[in-house]
């Protein structure tokens, strides 16, 4: 049987919040280390990496990641913040 969420909206948000707020406090959550996609500096594909959670405010809502520091994606962020 499906979870009472599936099928309600409010349910579906307030897991999601849950599961966003778990991603920053345990990290053997999937949710620590989500895929962000950015568009690349020298091309229109875009570009996944991972990244790692590190707070959420779900008052906002917003999230604050750490990529590797090796990795263009702050670059590729700064250069297109959509």
């Amino acid at each position: 049987k499906a979870p009472s969420f599936y099928d309600d909206l409010e349910e579906t948000r307030a897991e999601a919040l849950m599961l966003l707020a778990r991603g920053v406090a345990d990290r053997r959550s999937p949710f620590h280390t989500p895929t962000l996609a950015t568009i690349g500096l020298s091309s229109a594909h875009p570009r996944l990496r991972t990244v790692v959670l590190r707070a959420f405010d779900p008052a906002r809502p917003s999230l604050r990641f750490h990529p590797d520091r090796r990795s263009q994606k702050s670059v590729e962020i700064r250069s297109n913040p959509q």
